[in-house]
C-alpha cells in the first residue's frame, strides 16, 4: 500500500463504507491492494467487491468514468464486474476525513469468467 494513503485510512472509514453499502461486517475480508483498499464480502448468497480509493491517486470523476465503461461492456455481453450502487443509489460514495482529501468508495459484483 502507498504509505501516504495507508496513513490516512482508519477503521472509521471502513465502518462508514460498510454502513453505506449495508454490509454485514462479519462477511468482510480484506484482499489487500496497492493504491486502494480492496475487500470481498457476501450478501444474499452473492459475492461483491468493495474498493476504497483515495483522491490522491484517482478523482471521483475518474472512477465514475471507469464504472460507466465497465457497465457499457457488461451491457454489451462481456464478462466484466459491473458496478452496483450504494444503498443511497450512488455509484461512487465519498468519505471526507477532516484535514485530508477524500476516500472514494465503489462496489462491484464479482465476475465469473468462462474459459
Amino acid at each position: 500500500m502507498i504509505q501516504e494513503i495507508e496513513e490516512q485510512f482508519t477503521e472509521e472509514i471502513l465502518t462508514e463504507a460498510i454502513k453505506r453499502y449495508d454490509i454485514n461486517k462479519d462477511t468482510v475480508r480484506s484482499l489487500g491492494g496497492y493504491e486502494s483498499f480492496v475487500y470481498e464480502y457476501q450478501k444474499n448468497n452473492t459475492f461483491f467487491i468493495l474498493k476504497i480509493s483515495h483522491t490522491i491517486r484517482r478523482s471521483s470523476n475518474n472512477i465514475r468514468g471507469e464504472i460507466e465503461f465497465l457497465n457499457y461492456l457488461s451491457n454489451k455481453g462481456l464478462a466484466v464486474s459491473n458496478a452496483v450502487p450504494s444503498t443511497w443509489g450512488n455509484m461512487v460514495e465519498e468519505i471526507a476525513k477532516p484535514g485530508t482529501k477524500k476516500f472514494n468508495l465503489r462496489r462491484r459484483n464479482t465476475c465469473d469468467l468462462m474459459m
